[in-house]
């Protein structure tokens, strides 16, 4: 149980922090992708 409690704070995090770091990511080529 211990191990799927783990897996799924994991899951959560890479849910929350992914979508912040690809529109970083596109906002990074926006500003600098067009030199």
């Amino acid at each position: 149980m211990k191990g799927i409690k783990l897996c799924m704070i994991v899951f959560v995090m890479v849910y929350c922090i992914l979508p912040r770091v690809v529109v970083m990511h596109m906002h990074y080529h926006q500003h600098y992708g067009n030199l």
